[in-house]
């Protein structure tokens, strides 16, 4: 017997056939121990000795654990269990032998890895006791257990002596989920144990819930005909059951019985079948219906399984045998599936291939659409021909000698293997698995490089990257370390830790050959694309030499990546047999080029760093001198390290219509992909052309009319042509009209550094200067966030009398009708998520006991306190009358100019009020979040909510200049900050990006909101990422000879119109940044032609 479950669902099923006992099972065993490195992931490293993913309990591999930098201020380490876990227990030790080690942590847990929660126990508190040495497990029981992905232990302390210094280990299970998740697309199937059963019981139970009204939940038949069906109709349940009763099997109108309404309102309804015999109870949630079946029988007769998918286009075998009683049906190489009749079946009259006459059919049943071939009756071949000319039986509307069916998987057109499936008169690719995606799987899924994941915010971790993009190599993993100046390309092998060599010569060398998570070719395209490559040795000796002192011949030596050996040691150049400590002339001997070579029985030390591009990475390394007494070597080859991507900034800029650069046309094949990105002002013009006879391809930038002989002015970077990366620099060095490279990544006007973030110019690209803003991540889009408690507070104490008009140069005016002599500005943004209320937010104070707060206050609704005249009563405004202490995030921004002043909060609520005083603020003292604990001349309210304090968590917190959070996480212990309470960085502010937008640093205020909002709109319209399309491509032999003399003809017209003053009268012209921070898959479509 099956079942099918079929619908866009979550339910539980129990299908009773006897009692049955609860499972009991041990929920306690290590989980990380056997992960591999790719699972581990940290905030940043010490060196890679200090990787994360050296952090396993008891192991001492590396530097024998896990120690994030010295500058790292937000230190967490990260544990990805590879699938849902059910977490008993943690266990945390020391770095091996050292004196690094936490001594009290948080633990967060996440199902994404991106969304986080914090651990508490039952009391409460989420601070964890650490380690008080380096050796030493320290085991925490968790009060309830967390089912979740991945962990994140985040240092609170660690040894004042010594620096932080982890190794980790979780205990617990498989979470044994008994919920499903359909999309409407899935199915599950159950097979019983027989491979037929006839039951006169029967109990299924199943608990479902849906957003659709349509759908099937449980399916089974069995090839006597009976059935039983559960299907979602109408928001309504239906209840299908036939017992040995065919005219309800072939007849279109089967009878349901319906119980329920409104099924399909996202909620839990129970579903409970009972049938004896004929009768049949069906009940849904409370509701029950008894009814009795139709049919001659009194038993549910369903099978193990008969269902195969023929209707794949191609070729299959059947064949019915019914010489016997048991019938049996096989198809290709399947196991057969028997029948048992009561007695035996005679074959008589006529046979019917591909359906029946309706005349002469009892069930008449839909026709047969497809080819037949090799018929064979009592093993007897049926001569088609004869049927044909009409001397066999008879046919009608058939074709013979022809099969009109095209096996369109052969070729397969599916590509990266793709597996292919087809219908009559199309075919399929199925890409899961191949990291790819597209009709054909043709489109990579993953960026090309760690530089290119920069581009789009990502941080340090390990990501697959395909170098060649569509092209055959594949992706690998790599870990990408972003760092403030360069991007590394991080790449391991199979010997991380030291290696010590004893008894080896030259007759018998020690060999170690290193094996790297990168084929051969994707090592060769990495380094080939990366700007710069370096691999670090260190060769420690004791009397081991690496050069013959007698002749100068190798004693040790490495094998590049071409396997060609090669003999010298870091910093110097190919071919000479020398190491760094002669280059930079300190050496313990002069009279020698290697530290080793003094051959001393006291240890020595000859380190380089590798960086010879064609070289690397290294492929072995031999060692042939540590076979004399006292004779000691321990060596260390480390990663492959590659930083920059030379194609990602490849660019050229095109500064006359006339100009264009020339590239031998690619070599003919069925498809062609095309990518660049791009940025101008001009309305239209030909990117990129390729001409035959009859065919082309033209890709051009259209203002609403073709543009066939109007050039592009302008940048393209990045072009690739079938994952072939063009050289646009040293094309456009040699031809007038166009040069290298792209001025002015930071004049555009698009935002590449968000909330107030700084773009500073880079040779090749930008970087964000983030310290204004309060935000952080390469391009100042991460949120900042810090959880509180009622006793926690972060006061910033301003460094002397501070004017909020000293940072007046950095609040450009946005009210056009504001009085130009009204100096009174103030401008506020922050983040927030709570359910408690009364509650403080924000308190600014002077020293002259003005101030304005922002609380919360009994009902929730939020409140601005302006106490700006000590002689008046405050103004206070409410913007909303409902709760914000709804657990939800809040994005709050509030900007003043003289008496107006400015309201947003989330997206839809924008307010404008009118305050009774246009005063500056004088002498500004304090800027306090949390609890306020100096008692000010508050009113009552506010002085309540200020005793309150806040609970919950604040996000990405601006008053004019001072990012407050950033201020207090990154200079803690200074005398600007003061922390009171605890206080625990957290990612609240991340948990509703995707349904809040976080709000845009605008010129103009709230009574032009809807002015920026057009603006964005136009430009998310404007903003042209890169071109990625898919064309049928046919090269014509005739196409290098026009392209050569249509490039002669441009190149005399160029020359004579070129003038070098109008190659900087044109820059201006373009200097609109058009670029896109979001992957182009994103909004890539498909056409074919």
């Amino acid at each position: 017997m099956f079942f099918l479950l079929h619908m866009v669902t979550f339910y539980t099923l129990s299908v009773f056939s006897g009692a049955s006992a609860a499972t009991h099972y041990n929920c306690n065993g290590p989980l990380v121990s056997t992960l591999p490195h790719s699972s581990f992931q940290s905030s940043s490293q010490s060196s890679v000795s200090y990787a994360a993913y050296n952090a396993k309990l008891n192991r001492r591999d590396g530097a024998g654990g896990w120690s994030p930098m010295v500058t790292d201020h937000e230190p967490w380490l990260q544990v990805d269990l590879r699938d849902q876990m059910e977490v008993m227990a943690v266990a945390t030790q020391g770095r091996y032998d050292s004196w690094d080690w936490v001594s009290s942590y948080l633990l967060l847990y996440s199902d994404t890895g991106r969304a986080w929660k914090q651990y508490r126990h039952e009391d409460g508190v989420g601070r964890f006791v650490g380690n008080v040495n380096s050796e030493a497990v320290v085991q925490n029981k968790l009060s309830h257990s967390v089912r979740t992905r991945f962990l994140r232990f985040v240092p609170l302390d660690w040894n004042p002596s010594g620096w932080m210094g982890l190794r980790v280990e979780v205990y617990g299970c498989s979470y044994k989920s008994y919920v499903a998740d359909f999309d409407g697309r899935s199915s599950l199937l159950y097979r019983f144990n027989q491979k037929s059963m006839s039951t006169v019981k029967d109990v299924i139970s199943l608990r479902f819930k849906s957003h659709q009204a349509e759908g099937v939940l449980l399916h089974g038949e069995g090839q006597r005909g009976d059935y039983i069906t559960l299907e979602l109709h109408r928001g309504r349940l239906d209840l299908y059951l036939n017992l040995d009763d065919s005219r309800l099997r072939f007849s279109s109108k089967r009878v349901a019985v319906t119980v329920g309404s409104l099924l399909d309102d996202q909620h839990w309804h129970s579903v409970h079948v009972e049938r004896f015999n004929k009768q049949v109870n069906l009940t849904v949630d409370s509701y029950s219906q008894h009814f009795q079946t139709k049919g001659e029988g009194h038993s549910l007769e369903v099978d193990y399984e008969v269902n195969y998918r023929v209707n794949d286009g191609l070729w299959h075998s059947v064949s019915l045998d019914t010489r016997n009683l048991p019938v049996t049906l096989t198809v290709d190489s399947e196991p057969s599936s028997m029948i048992e009749v009561w007695e035996q079946l005679e074959s008589r009259g006529n046979f019917y291939f591909g359906g029946c006459p309706t005349l002469e059919c009892r069930y008449p049943s839909p026709a047969f659409q497809g080819c037949m071939r090799l018929i064979f009756i009592n093993n007897q071949p049926m001569n088609l021909s004869r049927v044909q000319q009409g001397l066999l039986g008879n046919y009608n509307d058939l074709r013979f000698d022809t099969c009109t069916i095209r096996d369109r998987c052969l070729p397969n057109l599916c590509e990266h293997g793709g597996r292919c499936s087809q219908s009559w008169s199309s075919f399929s690719c199925d890409c899961s698995g191949t990291g790819y995606s597209g009709a054909t799987c043709h489109n990579s899924i993953y960026e090309s490089s760690c530089e290119a994941y920069k581009l789009i915010g990502s941080s340090s971790g390990f990501y697959s990257i395909d170098p060649d993009g569509s092209g055959p190599l594949g992706p690998t993993q790599v870990y990408c370390n972003m760092t403030d100046e360069k991007v590394w390309t991080v790449l391991t092998h199979n010997s991380t830790a030291p290696v010590t060599v004893q008894g080896s010569s030259l007759q018998r060398p020690h060999i170690m050959k290193f094996n790297y998570s990168a084929s051969a070719e994707l090592l060769h395209a990495i380094v080939s694309m990366s700007e710069q490559c370096q691999q670090e040795v260190v060769y420690n000796c004791r009397k081991s030499r690496l050069f013959n002192t007698k002749d100068g011949s190798p004693l040790s030596w490495w094998l590049d990546r071409e396997g060609e050996r090669r003999s010298y040691w870091g910093g110097f150049l190919p071919g000479v047999q020398q190491c760094s400590c002669s280059l930079e002339e300190n050496c313990m001997d002069m009279n020698y080029f290697c530290n080793c070579d003094a051959d001393r029985e006291a240890w020595a030390n000859d380190t380089g760093i590798l960086s010879y591009k064609d070289h690397l990475p290294v492929s072995q390394i031999v060692i042939g001198d540590t076979n004399r007494t006292g004779s000691e070597a321990v060596y260390h080859v480390g990663p492959l390290r590659c930083y920059g991507d030379k194609s990602v900034w490849n660019a050229a800029t095109f500064y006359q219509e006339s100009s264009y650069l020339y590239f031998p046309a690619p070599q003919g094949e069925l498809t062609t992909d095309i990518s660049f990105y791009f940025k101008t002002s001009a309305p239209s013009g030909v990117f990129l052309e390729n001409l035959g006879l009859k065919d082309f391809i033209r890709v051009e930038l259209s203002g609403g009319t073709a543009s066939q002989q109007k050039g592009f002015l302008g940048c393209i970077r990045s072009l690739t042509v079938n994952s072939v990366k063009f050289d646009l620099e040293e094309r456009a060095r040699m031809t007038p009209g166009v040069s290298s490279g792209c001025p002015g990544y930071c004049s555009g006007s698009s935002s590449l550094c968000h909330n107030r973030g700084r773009c500073i110019e880079k040779s090749n690209g930008y970087a964000c200067d983030c310290s204004q803003s309060a935000y952080g991540g390469t391009t100042c889009n991460q949120e900042v966030s810090v959880s509180f408690d009622r006793e926690s507070s972060v006061t910033y104490m301003f460094q002397e009398p501070f004017s909020v008009m000293q940072n007046r140069s950095s609040q450009a005016s946005s009210v056009s009708i504001e009085s130009s002599s009204s100096r009174a500005r103030e401008d506020m943004a922050f983040s927030f998520i709570t359910s408690q209320s009364p509650a403080m937010l924000l308190t600014v104070s002077t020293s002259s006991q003005q101030y304005i707060t922002v609380i919360l206050a009994r009902n929730g609704s939020l409140q601005i306190w302006y106490h700006l005249q000590i002689d008046r009563s405050p103004d206070v405004f409410s913007p909303t009358i409902s709760s914000l202490a709804d657990g939800r995030l809040h994005r709050v921004r509030i900007h003043r100019v003289g008496k107006n002043l400015y309201v947003q909060i989330d997206q839809d609520i924008h307010r404008k009020y009118t305050l009774s005083s246009d005063a500056e603020l004088i002498l500004i003292r304090t800027l306090t979040l949390g609890k306020v604990i100096r008692e000010e001349n508050f009113s009552e309210e506010v002085a309540q909510a200020a005793l309150k304090g806040f609970i919950g968590c604040l996000s990405s917190v601006q008053f004019n200049h001072v990012a407050l959070l950033k201020a207090a996480l990154m200079n803690r212990g200074s005398s600007l900050v003061t922390i009171r309470g605890p206080l625990v960085q957290s990612n609240c502010g991340t948990l509703a990006d995707s349904s809040s937008h976080t709000l845009q640093d605008q010129g103009g205020t709230p009574n032009k909101e809807k002015e920026p909002r057009g603006r964005d709109t136009q430009k998310d319209l404007a903003v042209i990422a890169g071109v990625v399309t898919a064309v049928v491509f046919i090269a014509v032999c005739a196409l290098a000879v026009m392209t050569r003399l249509l490039y002669q003809r441009r190149q005399a017209q160029r020359s004579n119109s070129m003038k070098e003053e109008q190659r900087h009268s044109m820059y201006t012209d373009y200097r609109t940044e058009l670029h896109l921070h979001n992957s182009v898959r994103d909004n890539m479509k498909e056409y074919y032609i």
